[in-house]
């Protein structure tokens, strides 16, 4: 008697089963299922009669292609991961010229933006540049180019935004790690009209370090119909909150632009 894949012996029981009608034969022969097959005199030619049955057929092909679609998992995980790293290494280097520029207080984007512009605004020149020395950045502009909508882009403007805010935010959570450390802070609140003749509040804060060096932070910038001291209060009140510092405890000095307002 020749064992197949598809069998199973039990040396307990001294009794065989059928493995593929176990997992997935519909309404299977119980003697190969359920109380196993111990007529080993006639082993050969019962085994070759279960294994023509159309249940036993049916089962072993829900066999091969569960074992076939299994086989290419591990190709797509592993293509998976090999996506993540170069996403990660796109954005890593985003972040890079996001934060260069924003160091040398430069404009991110331009008026035109198509590919076909000589200039293409900060973001995309700098791009163009380390796509002659980065293959990951030269294969993303190059699948924007060819695939357009259909590509996933880090370099949209939605997207640029997202990077600016989550940049940003990791800079407000490191500064107030900083106040927090620091504990004793001032502030100088100053306004401005912008373009639009909307009024601009900024809310500078300087706090020593344990090391003795003095920083001045930008925390806020917040638009304010109204420049009266109440509304200035407020919006620095606001400003606190949102960054849970105790001004309460630990503000010693402040500062204002337009002193006569607060005095009122």
């Amino acid at each position: 008697m020749v064992l197949r894949d598809w069998l199973s012996y039990s040396p307990s029981e001294n009794k065989i089963y059928c493995l593929h009608c176990m997992l997935f034969g519909k309404h299977p022969q119980k003697a190969w299922v359920q109380d196993g097959f111990r007529q080993f005199k006639n082993g050969s030619i019962a085994i070759i009669t279960h294994a023509t049955t159309t249940i036993h057929v049916d089962a072993a092909l829900q066999v091969k292609l569960k074992t076939s679609v299994l086989t290419l998992i591990p190709s797509l995980v592993e293509e998976k991961k090999k996506q993540v790293s170069l996403n990660r290494g796109i954005v890593s280097q985003l972040i890079d010229i996001k934060t260069f520029l924003g160091q040398h207080s430069l404009a991110f984007r331009g008026y035109r933006e198509q590919w076909t512009n000589i200039v293409e605004g900060n973001v995309k020149d700098m791009l163009i540049l380390l796509s002659k020395h980065s293959p990951d950045i030269s294969m993303h502009i190059t699948n924007i180019q060819m695939k357009s909508r259909k590509e996933l882009s880090f370099i949209s403007w939605d997207r640029q935004n997202t990077l600016i805010n989550a940049i940003a935010q990791e800079i407000i959570n490191i500064i107030k790690c900083e106040i927090q450390s620091a504990r004793f802070f001032s502030i100088s609140i100053d306004s401005t009209f912008d373009i639009s003749r909307t009024e601009q509040v900024s809310f500078i804060i300087r706090y020593v370090e344990e090391s003795g060096k003095i920083n001045e932070r930008l925390i806020a910038m917040k638009d304010s119909a109204i420049t009266t001291g109440q509304a200035l209060f407020n919006l620095f009140s606001g400003v606190m909150d949102q960054h849970s510092l105790n001004w309460k405890s630990y503000l010693v000095g402040q500062s204002f632009d337009g002193a006569a307002s607060m005095s009122g």
